[in-house]
């Protein structure tokens, strides 16, 4: 129970702080809740209560020596979704540490890069005046779950492999 309130404290304060960013200016109602809330809870549940927490094995930095051998073998055109499937089950096993994709920061890095690919792409094409064309509606006879896509750059041009559904 002690956990749960702490917890609770904790998530309080986190939405607080949410809406305190998606603010623009700082309300009355906000410094309200700021000084209703017990700073001491929300500090032993991140110092006791997140560190015994399963999702730390997810949530640990991320050097890039280890990063290389994952990221290679995601450019080099294997299934980031099935390389991620797979570490995910071995470490839910309880077996040695496969690789780094199931870790938050490696993934969000990993999708900054390819984002940036992509939207630099687009401003070439822009810059260019490349005209794109009009989309084209794919209908599939089954439901789609999960949908991998992969992209790659070369020193000129951009490569979109078009989505794998896996059924």
């Amino acid at each position: 129970m002690e956990e749960l309130e702490l917890f609770h404290s904790f998530s309080t304060w986190l939405r607080f702080e949410i809406d305190r960013l998606a603010s623009s200016t700082i309300s009355e109602e906000l410094s309200e809740k700021e000084a209703t809330m017990e700073h001491g809870k929300i500090l032993t549940y991140i110092q006791q209560c997140m560190k015994a927490s399963p999702l730390r094995a997810y949530l640990s930095n991320v050097s890039p020596e280890d990063s290389g051998k994952d990221r290679q073998q995601a450019e080099n055109g294997s299934s980031v979704l099935e390389m991620l499937d797979k570490q995910i089950r071995s470490q839910e096993l309880g077996q040695p540490e496969g690789g780094v994709l199931p870790q938050v920061e490696f993934l969000v890095n990993y999708l900054v890069d390819k984002a940036s690919a992509v939207f630099n792409g687009i401003a070439e094409a822009e810059r260019r005046s490349v005209r794109f064309g009009q989309p084209t509606r794919i209908e599939l006879e089954n439901r789609v779950s999960k949908l991998d896509v992969s992209m790659s750059i070369t020193e000129h041009e951009f490569i979109y492999t078009a989505p794998r559904p896996v059924l």
